[in-house]
């Protein structure tokens, strides 16, 4: 039978008992859920009208329709099952459909056969099959006749061939567009390698992604990088390049066209060594042996730093600095007059140091010449030197002015100082005997082994910094086993005593850590013993006690690492409180929603009381 708006039937003939016993009949199919065989229609004065279904499972839906469209309404999963809006657009999974049939979440199509199938059709005359089978799942066009995408069941993806021989098998030319700034493609294998090939605005590029450097880069103007993003030039290598071309037996780089003339650097027939050559001549050959040939002319304008040896001859003309690095070289006008830096096979007259000789028949000199020929330095033929003065009496050195010694002053005999001596970052040794001295070593000779330039003061079986101002007193002693006392004497299983405070803006303990605690296997104290053990010992466990420590002392190192380890392991507590606390707020949460069901029916049951109750009224009045 169809409903058709029950309370407007007891407005009209509010006396008449058959509308009342049609509405009792009525009310009580709806109470009862019956099957109906024909229409059903439910009108409001609101927005919206619907039906509540429950079954005795707990299950709750709602049937219902509004301003926006019809709905099947899943009450207590809260969401919308399906819902078509007043366009005819119908969604499934999604309350805005934007399609004829618009799906949020996935599809499932089951058939009996072999296959299962979902036809595409368009206005335009295209058609499409979506589809699997026995070989595997499949996207064909029904127009074109083809298969353009497949996958078989091995898990391998064919795309323009139905055959794949690897995970991905592409039969065809692959096309990669993205609405952003860039597109790439990502390869990986089975040892961890990862790279990326892709394009963006600055160009195209090969990426290793597990050592975070691109390997190959291209700009947009053509310009190509090996080991760098910002070529220069058409090929820039940041780093080590090998190439092997022009022409046969021979490996190197040709720059320029191929016309005889292009200028070539590397290895020619196979000599092994560097040469350069220009217009088909070689100019110049780095051999193996470290020697470098010049075929040509020599023009420096600049440094010429020769390693190994230079030898010129014929007229050569220097504008800037000869530097021959520890090699020997030899300026000479003849045989008595002369400057060289001498080979050792041929020193000057046994003179076997790499440095500089001048040499002149009776003596010689050495001076400047910026505002006239002015001496500095002379000698004569009795080996008597002058500086800054002709040599003197019967003394070997005279020197009209101060003298300071950078490179190190040795004096032998007796000597007076009345001034401050400064060796200027150079070494002196200060001692009684072998065993008792005080100095600052030559890095060639140091003491036992110390080669800091710093001084060294030492003892037979010991010994001690002090002061005498207000009479003898050691500082800092030592003896025979390295070990240091610091206002005392040395403690026999220590390597340093302090007799006093010690104040540090940091110290460095090295010794073992507590990361132990974050070990799977590591076994966490139950709170409660924790509880047990402070109220029985009166301090945490594995931790020494005050008794202890006044007796003991305390080892730093040691007590460090176990303070770290009831940090770790406070960290710990404090993790799994919080996730206690996490899993008691969803047992709150799903108690308050179970709390607004009970309420929300509760009410629609006082709304049905007062529903009846209404009724119950019309009907009292309605027998008056």
């Amino acid at each position: 039978m169809k409903l058709v708006n029950i309370f407007e039937i007891f407005k009209t003939e509010r006396k008449t008992m058959y509308r009342i016993v049609i509405f009792l009949f009525i009310f009580s199919l709806l109470l009862t859920a019956q099957e109906f065989n024909s229409d059903i229609k439910i009108k409001t004065t609101g927005n919206s009208a619907n039906l509540y279904l429950y079954n005795g499972k707990g299950n709750q839906w709602q049937i219902g329709g509004g301003e926006a469209g019809c709905y099947l309404y899943d009450r207590v999963g809260n969401r919308y099952t399906f819902f078509s809006d007043n366009s005819g657009r119908v969604g499934i999974g999604t309350t805005k459909p934007t399609e004829k049939l618009h799906v949020s979440g996935d599809v499932k199509i089951k058939t009996t056969g072999n296959s299962a199938n979902l036809y595409l059709y368009n206005g335009k005359g295209n058609q499409w099959q979506i589809g699997g089978g026995e070989a595997g799942c499949y996207l064909y066009d029904r127009v074109g006749n083809r298969y353009t995408f497949f996958s078989d069941n091995s898990g391998r993806v064919g795309i323009g061939t139905t055959k794949p021989t690897e995970k991905l098998h592409v039969s065809g030319d692959v096309k990669i567009k993205t609405t952003g700034n860039s597109a790439n493609l990502y390869l990986y294998n089975g040892k961890g390698n990862q790279w990326q090939i892709g394009g963006g605005e600055a160009g195209c590029y090969l990426y290793d992604r597990v050592g975070n450097r691109y390997t190959f880069f291209s700009d947009n103007s053509g310009r190509v990088g090996i080991g760098t993003t910002k070529p220069t030039a058409k090929l820039h290598v940041h780093g080590s390049a090998k190439f092997v071309t022009y022409p046969a037996n021979n490996v190197g780089v040709q720059v320029g066209h191929e016309n005889g003339n292009a200028p070539f650097i590397g290895n020619l027939g196979g000599d092994y060594g560097l040469n350069i050559v220009t217009k088909g001549q070689k100019r110049i050959h780095v051999a193996t042996d470290g020697f470098v040939h010049v075929y040509s002319n020599l023009n420096v304008n600049g440094i010429l730093n020769v390693t190994n040896e230079l030898e010129v001859k014929g007229k050569s003309g220097f504008h800037s600095t000869v530097q021959t690095n520890n090699n020997d070289i030899l300026l000479y006008t003849d045989t008595a007059h002369g400057v060289g830096v001498y080979h050792p096979a041929k020193p000057f007259n046994g003179f076997s140091s790499s440095g500089p000789v001048v040499y002149g028949y009776k003596g010689g000199a050495l001076g400047t010449t910026v505002s006239g020929q002015k001496v500095a330095l002379q000698w004569n033929d009795h080996n008597q030197v002058g500086i800054n003065c002709k040599p003197f009496g019967h003394y070997e050195l005279a020197v009209n002015g101060e003298i300071i010694a950078t490179k190190g002053l040795e004096v032998k005999g007796k000597s007076d100082f009345h001034s401050t001596v400064q060796t200027n970052n150079n070494d002196i040794l200060l001692y009684t005997d072998a065993a008792h001295g005080v100095g600052v070593y030559h890095p060639a000779k140091p003491f036992n082994g110390f080669a800091s330039s710093g001084p060294v003061v030492y003892g037979y079986k010991g010994g001690a910094l002090g002061t005498t101002v207000s009479g003898q007193k050691v500082a800092l002693q030592w003896n025979d086993n390295n070990q240091v006392g610091i206002n005392c004497k040395p403690h026999q299983n220590y390597e340093l005593a302090v007799n006093g405070q010690v104040i540090a803006t940091e110290i460095v303990v090295e010794s073992g850590w507590a990361d132990f605690v974050f070990d799977d296997d590591y076994k966490l104290m139950p709170l409660e013993e924790v509880e047990q053990q402070i109220n029985k010992n009166k301090h945490l466990p594995d931790i020494p006690s005050e008794e202890e420590i006044k007796a003991k002392g305390v080892p730093i190192g040691k007590m460090q690492a176990k303070l770290l380890q009831k940090i770790e392991e406070l960290t710990l507590y404090t993790i799994q409180q919080n996730q206690q606390i996490k899993q008691q707020n969803k047992q709150i949460q799903f108690l308050k929603l179970q709390n607004e069901n009970l309420y929300k029916k509760t009410m629609e049951i006082s709304n049905i009381k007062r529903q009846i109750k209404n009724m119950q009224e019309i009907l009292i009045h309605g027998n008056k």
